[in-house]
């Protein structure tokens, strides 16, 4: 039987008496069959109240409900709080129609995985369209951490056991892949030069010569750790080719000099406060080292110089820092960095050294709705900055904010819509290494700073 006139259903939820907020749904179903009114009506006012109380609900949440096979059953996320009382009452009353049938139920259902199935299908059409922009091409992935990079070489370790040495050659974009011992994870490094490839082992650091860009694992050395207990994680080689700096996970130091490899302690402790170091690195241009730690006195940025010996001499009086800082991205220079940590929002900082001055990126009215900058790299040559930033429950709230070092100024910001876990600048600093869950991608800086 057809309905003979137009009729108008107006189903109203209401929020509370506090907000007296009503959602209304507003359904034409003129000439449709009395037999499709519940699941026109019911799928209606589901759907508005999703796109009204829950825009942000995500494709795997929704597949999620699908599998349930529980269509008003939505699970309580971040997402989701402002829609799951009006949900529960939306089925009541359909249950109080009698319209609760496996009809509804179904058509709802098969909605929510064709919903899921276009939000995927957009967000793969937009990555593809950033990717076409920006893209350079591909690294194998996905891997632990950003590739590490010097010459014409990348290298990485990757994210899936057995894991495995990826080396790529930027010049003839060709790609090997070695096998590795057990006790290999963590992310490697690469001599200024591209000649000697450091692997962090679980008790040792193997140094291993490249030829031609390829790694010779049989002919590794052995750089033994003076530390007792501790693996060494964080390699850092010094750009004069002598050095290899790396540090465990109590960020205590070691340099190992690479014409005898022998390895020393770094006795930068002796100078901390007695509570924890955040960070640590090598300031370009110079033989010093710096570090964050946190102490009994507030939070300092150290400086240090280091002798022949491999002993540490504090250079000048510590920083003492404003705000929380919890790593460093130091200006090709050396005179200027970048301060940041994601654990405050919108908390980014630039140091200058020469000054002793700390200069605040975000306006601290502006830090909420900025995000958290998880992490920081610095461009090999020119005084920029390329910040990772994130909002806080938004999956598609990744950006690049590239910062000018001189003029203390975000110069571009760049969406990438996609959860991103690490970015490193190409040794050229002409491309940017962009790592997700998926893949590494190598994006033209240029391009990505050009107005849209």
């Amino acid at each position: 039987m057809k309905l003979v006139v137009s009729a108008l259903v107006v189903i109203s939820l209401v929020h509370g008496v506090a907000q007296a907020k009503k959602i209304t749904c507003l359904v034409d179903f003129g000439a449709i069959s009395e037999s499709s009114e519940a699941e026109v009506v019911t799928s209606a006012t589901y759907w508005r109240l999703i796109d009204t109380l829950a825009p942000e609900m995500s494709p795997e949440l929704m597949a999620k409900v699908v599998k349930s096979g529980e269509p008003f059953a939505i699970p309580k996320e971040d997402s989701t709080l402002a829609l799951l009382k009006h949900m529960k009452q939306l089925r009541e009353m359909v249950a109080a129609k009698g319209w609760e049938t496996p009809e509804v139920k179904g058509r709802l259902l098969a909605e929510l995985g064709l919903r899921a199935g276009l939000i995927r299908e957009a967000e793969r059409n937009r990555n593809v369209a950033i990717a076409n922009e920006w893209g350079d091409y591909d690294l194998p992935g996905p891997v632990r951490d950003a590739p590490r990079g010097a010459g014409n070489l990348f290298v990485a370790i990757t994210k899936s056991e057995p894991h495995r040495l990826i080396v790529h050659d930027r010049a003839t974009r060709t790609t090997r892949e070695y096998p590795l011992p057990d006790d290999i994870w963590n992310p490697p490094a690469l001599s200024a030069d591209g000649q000697t490839l450091f692997l962090p082992a679980l008790k040792n650091v193997l140094g291993v010569p490249i030829v031609n860009g390829v790694p010779n694992l049989t002919a590794a050395v052995t750089l033994k750790n003076p530390l007792k207990g501790g693996a060494l994680t964080d390699l850092k080689p010094h750009p004069n080719g002598r050095y290899l700096y790396a540090s465990n996970g109590d960020k205590k130091i070691v340099r190992f000099d690479l014409k005898t490899n022998k390895g020393v302690s770094v006795n930068v402790e002796d100078f901390y406060d007695g509570i924890f170091v955040r960070d640590w690195g090598i300031i370009p241009g110079t033989n010093h080292l710096w570090s964050i730690e946190q102490g009994k006195h507030g939070r300092l940025l150290h400086r240090f110089k280091v002798n022949e010996k491999g002993k540490a001499e504090l250079i000048r009086a510590s920083i003492t820092l404003e705000e929380p800082i919890a790593g460093l991205a130091f200006s090709a220079d050396g005179k200027s960095a970048i301060g940041y940590t994601s654990e405050w929002a919108g908390h980014a900082a630039q140091l200058d050294l020469t000054r002793r001055k700390e200069t605040s990126l975000i306006p601290e009215a502006d830090r909420q709705k900025y995000g958290s900058v998880n992490s920081a790299v610095a461009h090999p040559i020119k005084p920029q900055v390329a910040m990772l930033v994130s909002k806080a429950g938004d999956r598609n709230g990744y950006r690049i904010d590239f910062v000018d070092v001189t003029s203390t100024t975000i110069v571009r910001s760049v969406p990438l819509n996609r959860w991103v876990q690490s970015i490193a600048y190409t040794p050229d600093g002409e491309g940017l290494i962009i790592t997700d869950t998926e893949q590494t991608r190598v994006h033209n800086v240029r391009r990505m700073m050009e107005e849209p």
